[in-house]
């Protein structure tokens, strides 16, 4: 998702990344910092979104970010997961570097088990669907 979209959406962007490469990518398109996101660096309860993107199949603890992003969240507030629903492809940076696989039931119960619940879906990709998104709410 884009900086400007997020803005269209009436919300400012602030980017997250352990990678200093990420970040650099990231400079002059939005206010980043570098952190963990198993430990963001955002008092408890203080934002009204937490949008990931193409993040889960980079992280083993994937669960624990869906936690923590549930933790910075405002009640009622809006977690949205944008990722691919597999390692499409074996050349490339996935031949380097790899990817993991989260089986959809265990993404589905990491977001039960953050506290969050999910209220809508969508796929994109042709002719099968490449991407996944999920967005819930934070519950009271």
């Amino acid at each position: 998702m884009r900086a400007g979209r997020v803005r269209d959406l009436g919300w400012t962007p602030f980017g997250i990344d352990i990678s200093a490469a990420m970040l650099q990518h990231a400079r002059g398109r939005l206010p980043a910092a570098r952190a963990d996101a198993v430990r963001l660096p955002v008092r408890d309860g203080c934002l009204p979104a937490v949008i990931t993107v193409m993040a889960h199949t980079d992280m083993l603890a994937y669960p624990d970010v869906l936690a923590e992003g549930a933790r910075v969240l405002q009640p009622g507030g809006r977690l949205v997961h944008i990722g691919v629903q597999a390692s499409w492809t074996t050349s490339g940076v996935r031949d380097k570097v790899g990817a993991t696989h989260l089986p959809l039931a265990s993404l589905m119960h990491a977001f039960l088990d953050a506290g969050l619940t999910p209220e809508r879906f969508a796929e994109g990709g042709e002719p099968t669907p490449v991407t996944l998104a999920i967005r819930a709410h934070k519950n009271a």
